[in-house]
């Protein structure tokens, strides 16, 4: 949606209107679309006179009707008396005391909330910085140990492996049969 026509810009429509001018030559002049200025000679035709230039946003966005208002209502003061509880607890409890047509859904629940300031504060996360391998050798070395691993002959083994990051050598020490 485009945003609101500023009031200055309202005022030189007008202005521009009244020396005689028709949306087409308005348009051209000030470099703005003509559906826009017929929509405010509508709007300006339907207002009580002397309301003003400036725009209504009061009456943007959806209103409920009475019954989910009294649900919206309920919802938030809800939230008051039981901080921790989250929007899909409220439901449960909001759906013992109004029919199910007329309680909305979680998501509807928790953008009530965020309106009302009632929503939990956003939880920040904690980004890990990225791994920076090691600059040299012996400076960071990976061991992976194994022992009494059961071969297929029903011997035993055990083995401890040492990788280097940086120069990525390896060695090993191993033992063979595991006596017991």
């Amino acid at each position: 949606m485009p945003a609101a026509t500023p009031p200055q810009s309202r005022q030189r429509i007008l202005d521009l209107h009244q020396q005689g001018l028709g949306p087409p030559q308005i348009a051209g002049l000030l470099s703005i679309p003509a559906s826009t200025i017929r929509g405010l000679f509508q709007q300006w035709r339907q207002q009580p006179p002397g309301s003003g230039l400036e725009p209504h946003f009061d009456r943007c966005g959806r209103s409920l009707d009475a019954e989910h208002l009294a649900v919206q209502q309920s919802c938030c003061s809800l939230r008051l008396e039981h901080p921790r509880w989250g929007a899909g607890r409220i439901r449960v409890d909001l759906l013992q005391h109004y029919p199910k047509e007329v309680v909305p859904h979680t998501r509807t629940l928790q953008r009530w909330l965020h309106q009302a300031g009632l929503a939990p504060p956003r939880v920040r996360r904690i980004v890990k910085k990225a791994y920076q391998r090691a600059q040299e050798a012996h400076e960071v070395w990976q061991m992976d140990a194994v022992e009494g691993l059961t071969l297929l002959d029903r011997s035993e083994a055990c083995w401890l492996r040492m990788t280097d990051e940086y120069s990525g050598a390896s060695c090993t020490a191993s033992r063979g049969t595991v006596d017991q």
